[in-house]
């Protein structure tokens, strides 16, 4: 009788995206279930991965990846304009990590300056209301 496989932790989510990530000709289900079998030990349906949203999107973005390297793979010129692409998005990627990084320094700052004047997380939640302007 099969054992069950342990549930997926964030962490073990991450490491499966990680084998996701690793593929690099052919991606399928069996092939992904068969690989985290071997490098982890447990043995997950696919049905289980699924339900995982992480891991679903990252296998769905791997295969549509996976397809269109396949596809434009001999050509040259299409490598080089996804080059120049993958160092904007790069570039980009540090621009927003940085502002992500501010957003998340002045939310601190809010949640402190909020406790300190007794607004509850209710109180900054609720919607915003408009009034109307009657001449």
């Amino acid at each position: 009788m099969n054992k069950r496989a342990s549930n997926i932790t964030p962490e073990l989510g991450q490491r499966i995206v990680q084998i996701i990530d690793a593929f690099s000709e052919e991606i399928s289900w069996g092939l992904v279930i068969a690989k985290i079998d071997k490098e982890i030990g447990q043995r997950y349906t696919e049905q289980g991965l699924r339900k995982h949203e992480l891991i679903a999107q990252s296998y769905r973005v791997k295969k549509v990846l996976l397809a269109k390297q396949k596809e434009l793979g001999g050509n040259k010129k299409y490598r080089v304009a996804t080059a120049k692409r993958l160092l904007e998005l790069e570039a980009e990627n540090v621009l927003l990590k940085e502002q992500n990084n501010r957003l998340i320094e002045k939310f601190v700052l809010w949640a402190h300056n909020a406790t300190g004047n007794n607004v509850t997380e209710d109180q900054l939640n609720e919607s915003l209301t408009v009034q109307s302007v009657h001449n």
